[in-house]
């Protein structure tokens, strides 16, 4: 759901994507193309009577000192109809919880977007 605007413009009439934004997403779609490489130690076999791992997918997490920047980048991910969570210092700690749980279990969940302090 998203936040209300700390911008003194309003974002959803007048929003133009940035060329960084634009190099930003063209790089997130690259990068959620791209074939995963092989993995670098090999997957135990699933254990009787409990679910296979889930099958890996490509993840990316953007990082940036300015919460404002991610609220930026949130837009073009919605357009884009990719799946996200966000991470900053302003959850609760059970939210950054669910976001983490979420983003590292949720194959259709791609993108983690974190802010450079709480996401250190």
């Amino acid at each position: 759901m998203p936040r209300a605007s700390r911008f003194s413009v309003d974002l959803d009439r007048h929003w133009r994507n940035s060329s960084k934004i634009d190099a930003l997403m063209a790089d997130v779609h690259a990068t959620l193309a791209a074939p995963l490489p092989p993995p670098m130690l090999p997957t135990p076999p699933a254990k009787p009577g409990k679910p296979a791992p889930p099958a890996a997918v490509a993840k990316v997490c953007i990082f940036s000192q300015w919460t404002a920047m991610l609220d930026l980048v949130e837009r073009p991910l919605r357009a884009a109809g990719l799946r996200f969570v966000r991470l900053d210092g302003s959850m609760p700690l059970p939210a950054r919880d669910a976001a983490l749980r979420s983003f590292s279990t949720d194959a259709s969940t791609r993108v983690m977007l974190l802010s450079l302090k709480s996401g250190g």
